[in-house]
């Protein structure tokens, strides 16, 4: 939030903008008239040049480039052809300078109604307040009945015939999580985090990213968490309670909590070290399984050999996840321990097995880490499954293309604010932590957070976007994952709670929707029916499977094994987009919230991702819906807005129509800064036309899958990120690029060398335009607009915070340049 004293500076500085207008208007009309009642054409020149130099807003001149001519008016009469170049040229000037006077002070308008907004408490959305006390209930209410923890041991039991013993395993690599000291790398690794974090307030990514900035104070933070860690036991949530608010995530509202950053960073700095010593565990196990089976399958020949056959294959299953690898009756396929033996082997490094575990590698570690379905995430969680999904797809029909693939999507329904405590805690138990740990993990699963007037204290789910919660979800997950392999012989691709099963067998997927059922009836959870769905490519769907399309976001998978946007998860979208657009008085706050939903729809419709020529033609069709109609039919933003600015900042006589290309200009050089979402879609779509047609292998051999081949490379053409097509560097254009990134760089204090593929579309595209317009890219000058201290802070927020509360949309989108 604004300091009082930059709030009087900024709008001291807006108010002489606008009081200037006037005084512009007159003086261009005024020389417009001179020049009309000039006789000769050199003597226009010269009244064009003094009155062009004369005009300037608060001593700043608005024309600097005019200038040199003194010898060309005052000296020997020069040729006609000069002197009708610079007569039309400073005639050009006056609308050009016209229209820059007219849009700096359009501009400052836009920052003074930014800043006043910024100044006043807004008020919250009613949909957000009433959702939020929904799920506040929800947390608060009686806890529901205890879950069967039988199955939880049965599980458990299952993993220990590795050999070892699961809690002194597991606690080999977490037992240090709270032994160990807190260091002043740790605590800047989440201060880090907190600084960009979308899902935190404003207030407390500005104070981290100020403690960011003092190493002392970091290194003293570190030593006061160790304190605390030491005596982890006594730690309890603030006496006061922690404050609750509504956050829109793109898709839905959802409840978060914030309190103080000290407190912030204890429980992020213990809940990474759970993630860290959780991924080890699970890697480590995993390996240990391939080991087993290797070891399983070298033995000597055993009298019961169906028994070892039936424990070799499931350890495969659990090891490998290979739908391929099961008693189906094709010729590669192992029916006999033999067959087996001949059949598994180590995978190759790189090979279609080892891709399969860098995928779930990468999918693990995005549902571990706080941002899995965001879009400031280092991983992309949601391309990456719907890569990895496809993947499989495409290797199913070219390996075996007269077979069916059944493909289940489940959703758990509100699974973080249902997640059992009991469930939570008895799984922590089961990996070997101590009563005193479980005590900690007790409190902090009891969020006390202010309700009403007085305070109440969680009885079931977890607080969202916290590395506890997330690695806690996986736990109960992952036991998840094992339920359905043990029953069903099927490959799970699951990001968070979205679960992918795919298999060949219509009986297994069978079994496999069974045994999700079975788990989360004795888990105290729930699959959502809305978002669960099936399709059977190949085949026929049996009937006890969900009968909807497969969703992820605002992509479907159709019958023929196609993907396309979904038109209608995307109308509802777009409706909600609306709605959060016009929440917002200020414009530009109107424009931020616009980018983010542009930027969402790019995720949400998998334009980075290669799903086929289908899904690319139906993600232009929606960007150009997006674009083009976002509030009506035939009214998209720029019409709204030029509609708004009108009414608001203009006459209502007045004929100005402003041009198109400055509500594209990065706001940094004094334009509206909106993202272009037809420039995203298309260039997204001219990296995927030039994408090589895939031919599958002609052969396939019985390791097929686990060698280094034809296959593995056909296999991992479909995972890969699109990227924006590059445009043509023009030597032209780079001048003043290059011109461009030097003027950011003075005005924003930064040290950019280059520019981002969109921002230079949108420079190769809209500069020549503004040129034409304007005359110059150096239309704004800062000692007219406060655009520095503006700056400052658009990184924070996009609205008032004084009780810190916060119903933004996350991060702004970065900036230009």
């Amino acid at each position: 939030m604004m300091t009082k004293n930059e709030y009087l500076i900024a709008q001291m500085k807006l108010q002489e903008l606008r009081q200037q207008r006037t005084r512009l208007s007159q003086s261009y009309a005024e020389l417009e008239q001179q020049v009309e009642h000039t006789p000769t054409k050199l003597q226009q020149l010269h009244t064009l040049f003094t009155g062009l130099q004369h005009i300037k807003m608060a001593e700043i001149s608005l024309h600097p480039d005019v200038a040199n001519l003194e010898p060309l008016l005052n000296g020997p009469q020069h040729s006609e052809e000069t002197i009708s170049f610079w007569h039309k040229h400073l005639t050009k000037e006056l609308p050009q300078g016209r229209l820059r006077s007219e849009l700096i002070y359009i501009f400052g308008a836009l920052l003074e109604e930014w800043v006043q907004e910024k100044s006043q408490e807004r008020t919250p959305d009613p949909a957000g307040v009433q959702t939020c006390a929904q799920f506040l209930e929800l947390a608060c209410e009686s806890a529901r009945p205890a879950p069967n923890l039988a199955l939880l041991k049965e599980l458990f039991a299952e993993r220990n015939d590795t050999g070892r013993d699961i809690a002194r395993w597991f606690q080999q690599f977490g037992g240090t999580l709270f032994q160990e000291r807190i260091t002043t790398s740790e605590v800047c690794s989440v201060l880090e985090h907190l600084s960009n974090s979308p899902m935190h307030t404003a207030t407390t990514r500005k104070h981290a990213k100020d403690f960011l900035r003092d190493k002392v104070m970091c290194k003293e933070m570190a030593e006061a968490l160790s304190l605390l860690l030491a005596r982890f036991d006594e730690w309890d949530w603030p006496k006061e309670g922690v404050s609750a608010f509504p956050l829109w995530t793109m898709n839905k509202w959802r409840l978060f909590i914030t309190y103080d950053l000290f407190t912030m960073c204890f429980l992020e700095v213990l809940g990474s070290r759970l993630h860290n010593a959780f991924q080890q565990f699970l890697a480590t196990e995993q390996l240990e399984r391939e080991k087993q089976l290797s070891e399983l399958l070298k033995a000597p020949p055993h009298e019961n050999e169906d028994v070892l056959f039936q424990q070799a294959m499931h350890h495969y299953r659990l090891a490998n996840s290979d739908i391929w690898a099961n008693s189906r009756p094709l010729p590669e396929t192992p029916q006999t321990l033999k067959n087996l033996q001949s059949f598994f082997q180590i995978g190759h490094y790189y090979s279609i097995a080892k891709q399969r575990q860098h995928l779930r590698k990468n999918l693990q570690e995005a549902s571990t880490t706080l941002d899995s379905y965001g879009d400031h995430q280092e991983i992309d969680g949601i391309g990456t499954a719907l890569q990895y999904i496809n993947a499989e797809i495409q290797l199913a029909q070219a390996a075996f293309p007269q077979a069916p693939l059944y493909v289940l999507k489940l959703d758990i329904k509100d699974f973080y604010p249902t997640l059992s405590h009991d469930l939570l805690l008895s799984i922590l138990e089961l990996y070997g932590f101590s009563p005193r740990q479980l005590a900690f993990f007790r409190k902090f699963l009891q969020v006390r957070v202010r309700k009403g007037e007085g305070q109440e204290r969680f009885q079931q789910g977890v607080p969202l976007h916290h590395r506890f919660s997330n690695v806690l979800g996986e736990m109960v997950l992952h036991l998840l994952d094992q339920h359905i392999v043990r029953n069903a012989r099927v490959q799970i691709i699951r990001l968070v709670d979205d679960i992918c099963i795919l298999t060949p067998e219509g009986e297994e997927i069978t079994k496999a929707w069974q045994a999700a059922q079975e788990f989360c009836r004795e888990t105290g959870l729930a699959l959502n029916s809305e978002k669960c769905g099936a399709v059977c490519i190949g085949g026929n769907l049996p009937a006890q499977l969900p009968q909807s399309s497969p969703r992820w976001l605002q992509v479907k998978l159709n019958q023929d094994g196609t993907w396309e946007v979904d038109m209608e998860a995307f109308a509802s979208y777009l409706e909600k987009a609306r709605q959060q657009v016009l929440h917002y008085s200020s414009l530009l706050t109107q424009i931020e919230v616009y980018n983010l939903h542009v930027k969402h729809l790019i995720r949400a419709t998998a334009m980075e991702s290669d799903l086929g020529e289908a899904h690319r033609l139906s993600t232009i069709g929606a960007a150009a819906h997006f674009h083009k109609a976002f509030f009506q039919e035939h009214q998209g933003m720029i019409e709204a807005l030029r509609q708004a600015i009108q009414e608001r900042f203009l006459h209502q006589d007045s004929m100005l129509r402003l041009p198109e290309d400055w509500f594209y200009w990065p706001i940094t050089a004094g334009g509206c800064g909106m993202t272009h979402a037809m420039i995203m879609a298309s260039g997204y779509a001219e990296s995927h036309s030039t994408i090589e047609q895939r031919t599958p292998p002609s052969k396939r051999p019985a390791n097929w899958q686990q060698e280094y081949n034809d296959w593995l490379h056909f296999y991992t053409s479909f995972i890969k990120q699109i990227h924006l097509k590059e445009p043509v560097a023009t030597k032209g254009m780079e001048i003043l690029v290059n011109d461009f990134i030097h003027r950011s760089n003075e005005m924003g204090n930064s040290e950019q060398k280059t520019l981002g593929t969109y921002w230079r579309w949108i420079l190769y595209i809209y500069g020549p335009q503004i040129l034409d317009h304007l005359g110059t890219f150096r239309f704004l000058s800062t000692e007219l607009v406060p655009l520095q201290i503006i700056l400052q802070h658009y990184q924070y927020d996009l609205k008032s915070e004084s009780n810190d509360s916060l119903d933004n949309l996350g991060d702004l989108e970065e900036h230009p340049f």
